[in-house]
C-alpha cells in the first residue's frame, strides 16, 4: 500500500528539486488524483511542499523535524533516533529509556516542543512548539569504564559553538560550564545528567540535553528573561538554515569529539571562547556562594580560581568585567 510517508520519502530523496505529478503516478502506480490527495494530506501536516503547473512537486525542508531529512545531513553512522511532537522533557524520556532493555545506543531523543523542559537546579526552559532544539543524546557505559560529565558538557559547547561558526560564520562566547552565547546572550544550554551502576558505582548511562533557541522569537520568552535570552532566528533566516540541518551538523562535531573526548584536544578552543578566564566571578555550588578570579579551565573541564579552589560543578552567577 502507498502510504503518505511512502510519497514523503520519495520526496525527500529528491529534496529541493520539481518531481513531476506523472512521474509520481507512475513511481506508485496510483492515479494523479491520488497523489495530489496526498500531496495535500502532507502538506496539512506541515510540510512545505510546493507545486508548479509544468514542473510538479517539490519538498521544500522548511524545518519540520523528519529523521530521514536529518540524516541527509549526518555523516556520523550507527545514531539511533526518536522524535516527538511534544513531551515533558527528552531528559526526562531518556532516563525512562535508560531501564529499557530494548533502548540502542547511541540514542537522540528530539522534540518539537517541551511541556516541561528543565536546566540546572530544575529551572523552567521555555520550550515553544516549531521553533526550538530540544534534544538530548543518551549514551552507554558498556565497559563501565571512568566517564567525566563535566568534560562532555564542555565538548557539547564547543560542537554547538564550531556549529555555529561553521554554518553562520559567527563567533560565539561560552560561559562556564554549560551556557553558549551569542551577542552575550544566552542562546543554548546544555544539562547533562548520568545514572549510576550502584553494584560498580560507576557511571553506567549519560544523558546529555542541549536546548537551543534556534528559530525562536524573542516575543516567546518571559520579560525577565529578554535581557539575558537571545536567539538564532535572525541567523537561520539569513542563512536559510533548517533545524534538520543545524541539528545534524551539531551531531556530527559532537560524535567527531566524542570518539576521543576524554584527551581534551578541545580545552584550548573552550578556554579561547570563556568568558569567565581572568575575571571575578560569583560560583553558586549548592547552598554555597564563592567569589574569585578565574585563573583557567583545566583539562577536566573543571573551573581553576586564582587561589588554587577548583570546580567540577557550580553555577556561575555573576561575572565582573
Amino acid at each position: 500500500m502507498v502510504t503518505n510517508d511512502t510519497v514523503l520519502d520519495f520526496l525527500i530523496d529528491n529534496l529541493n528539486n520539481y518531481i513531476s505529478g506523472q512521474e509520481l503516478s507512475d513511481k506508485f502506480d496510483i492515479s494523479r488524483t491520488a497523489i495530489w490527495k496526498k500531496i495535500k494530506q502532507l502538506q496539512n501536516q506541515g510540510y512545505d511542499i510546493q507545486g508548479k503547473n509544468g514542473y510538479g512537486y517539490k519538498l521544500v525542508d522548511n524545518g519540520k523535524l523528519n529523521e530521514k531529512i536529518i540524516r541527509k545531513w549526518l555523516t556520523v553512522k550507527d545514531i539511533n533516533f526518536k522524535l516527538y511532537d511534544s513531551i515533558p522533557s527528552t531528559n526526562s524520556e531518556a532516563k525512562i529509556l535508560c531501564n529499557n532493555s530494548d533502548t540502542t545506543y547511541p540514542l537522540v531523543l528530539i522534540s518539537d516542543q517541551q511541556t516541561a523542559g528543565y536546566g540546572r537546579y530544575g529551572r523552567k526552559f521555555e520550550s515553544p512548539k516549531n521553533t526550538g532544539i530540544y534534544m538530548s543524546i543518551l549514551l552507554d557505559n558498556p565497559k563501565k569504564e571512568q566517564m567525566n560529565p563535566g568534560l562532555l558538557t564542555t565538548a557539547v559547547s564547543i560542537a554547538v559553538s564550531r556549529t555555529i561558526k561553521k554554518l553562520f560564520n559567527k563567533s560565539v562566547q561560552i560561559k562556564w560550564v554549560n551556557d553558549v552565547l551569542v551577542d552575550q546572550k544566552k542562546i543554548c544550554g546544555i544539562l547533562t545528567e548520568g545514572t549510576v551502576d550502584l553494584e560498580t558505582k560507576s557511571v553506567s548511562k549519560i544523558i546529555i540535553g542541549i536546548g537551543i533557541n534556534y528559530a525562536t522569537p524573542l516575543e516567546c520568552f518571559p520579560l525577565d528573561l529578554k535581557d539575558r535570552v537571545g536567539s538564532l532566528i535572525k541567523l537561520a533566516q539569513k542563512y536559510d538554515i533548517s533545524r534538520n540541518e543545524f541539528i545534524a551538523a551539531c551531531l556530527n562535531e559532537f560524535f567527531k569529539i566524542y570518539q576521543n573526548y576524554q584527551a581534551a584536544d578541545f580545552i584550548e578552543e573552550y578556554r579561547k571562547l570563556s568568558i569567565v578566564i581572568g575575571k571575578e566571578v560569583r560560583i553558586k555550588q549548592g547552598q554555597s556562594t564563592i567569589t574569585g578570579v578565574v585563573k583557567t579551565i583545566d583539562k577536566m573541564g573543571r573551573l581553576v580560581l586564582e587561589d588554587g579552589q577548583i570546580f567540577d560543578s557550580g553555577e556561575v552567577t555573576k561575572i565582573r568585567y
